[in-house]
């Protein structure tokens, strides 16, 4: 029997581009570290108590999210589902796609948090969204068993994003205007979403008439993304940077609502007049895709988050460094990067990661705070913490910095730094378990000198 054994109830919400949807569960937390190491929790179960129907996301306006009607949609589940708002332990609320960047995205957020709960309020660019839905379709989990290069094309209203895994890490990602929404028919006139109107009117397409040659062709740049062949006339779609992994794909799997015309999802109420169904079409049937392994999705529209599972850790004065005006700081993204092929290595490869962590975390067009988490750190000598905390200020320029580290050198790693920049706002906290995918809350600093240290970890109902 494992030790620490703890239920909650848990909420997920996720407001995407094209559509909404809410899951109530029951996750189940054990502490998977032996005895005499510090505490780990990890869900080691989970239980799908309720999924409310599919909505199509309350907008305002084009620009505008209509927070009120999302509110309404979140309380009115709760209802279906027999539960009180104050039932919920924890959460997740994850937005998506171009809700992501509505003009009061970030205002959403931020009434989110104060209403939903002690939720996980967080929003998701491309990059970030391509990993949560390889999370949720099973592809990462795939890769780890089966040691194939997996790549997980989600693939909703207004964008796909490919997120390349292998054996259960992240290789690279790719996102592109590609989208079963982009093209919509109210009253059988075509609606052409304002990122697809280059291409159609550059190729002199009908958004009737040539319905199908459309959808054929978004399905041929997914096919020459995921093969890192991208034509020079493609890259108009590209939401981003290029295809950015240097491993050969294996297996695909898709998500996101165009998956779900591929895997009928009986649960599902309701169609959208849209080329959603067209493109899941062109995709089963081009050649161009018949040169993967296909692998059935666990999750295809429902590829999100169940909620959140918290685990709540004292750090002492002896592992955090830390301006405390810095504090609180909360629903930080994790980013990892590991030292395990040794320090040389490491620290090479170190700026190009932490320009992948910057790019991946920006919200409504801004950077967002990240905690850099450098793992599997060797033994580091006087010359190896002054190399590392000159690349840690060259590069990045989140602010404060937060930096978590695996091993015991916070203290002289954050010494080094301050002795450099004086001014630079810091936290640096070590001797913590965290994964890639985490957030983490940071409390100030109490007055026996211990700030606590929260981990969640993001649910998917697999």
């Amino acid at each position: 029997m494992e030790p620490y054994n703890e239920s909650l109830l848990s909420a997920g919400i996720d407001i995407g581009t094209s559509t909404t949807k809410i899951v109530v569960s029951l996750l189940f937390l054990s502490n998977v570290s032996g005895s005499g190491h510090v505490p780990r929790l990890e869900i080691t179960g989970r239980k799908v108590i309720y999924k409310s129907p599919v909505y199509r996301t309350p907008l305002q306006t084009e620009s505008i999210l209509d927070y009120q009607a999302i509110m309404d949609i979140i309380h009115q589940e709760y209802r279906e589902a027999n539960i009180h708002i104050e039932d919920i332990q924890t959460g997740a609320v994850i937005i998506t796609g171009e809700s992501a960047i509505k003009e009061n995205a970030r205002q959403l957020v931020s009434q989110l948090a104060s209403s939903a709960g002690d939720f996980l309020v967080a929003t998701a660019g491309p990059d970030l969204e391509g990993i949560l839905a390889a999370k949720g379709s099973g592809a990462l989990s795939y890769s780890q068993t089966t040691k194939k290069v997996t790549a997980n094309i989600d693939i909703g209203g207004g964008t796909a994003n490919i997120a390349v895994v292998k054996n259960g890490e992240l290789c690279g990602t790719c996102t592109l205007t590609i989208g079963g929404r982009l093209i919509e028919y109210r009253e059988g006139l075509p609606v052409v979403s304002e990122t697809i109107r280059p291409l159609l009117k550059e190729r002199g397409w009908d958004p009737v008439r040539d319905r199908k040659m459309i959808t054929t062709y978004m399905a041929d740049v997914l096919a020459r993304a995921v093969n890192r062949s991208l034509e020079k006339e493609d890259e108009m779609l590209l939401l981003g940077h290029a295809p950015d992994w240097e491993e050969s794909v294996e297996a695909v799997m898709f998500s996101g609502g165009v998956a779900s015309c591929m895997y009928p999802d009986p649960e599902k109420k309701g169609s959208f007049d849209d080329i959603g169904a067209d493109l899941a079409c062109a995709l089963l049937q081009s050649a161009e895709w018949k040169r993967w392994d296909w692998v059935e999705p666990v999750e295809t529209s429902r590829a999100t988050v169940i909620g959140a599972g918290t685990q709540t850790t004292e750090v002492s004065g002896a592992t955090i460094m830390v301006d405390e005006e810095d504090l609180p700081l909360s629903n930080l993204p994790v980013h990892r990067v590991s030292f395990s092929e040794g320090f040389k290595k490491g620290i090479l490869s170190l700026p190009a990661e932490i320009r992948k962590a910057s790019s991946m975390h920006v919200f409504s067009g801004e950077p967002h705070a990240f905690a850099l988490y450098l793992k599997d750190l060797p033994y580091l000598s006087y010359k190896n913490i002054k190399e590392l905390a000159d690349c840690l200020l060259t590069h990045l320029h989140t602010e404060p910095l937060v930096i978590v580290l695996e091993q015991d050198y916070a203290k002289v790693l954050g010494a080094s730094m301050k002795y450099q920049e004086p001014n630079k706002k810091l936290v640096c906290i070590d001797q913590v378990d965290m994964k890639h995918g985490d957030y983490v809350d940071i409390g100030k600093v109490l007055n026996m000198g211990v700030a606590m240290f929260v981990v969640k970890t993001l649910a998917f109902g697999q």
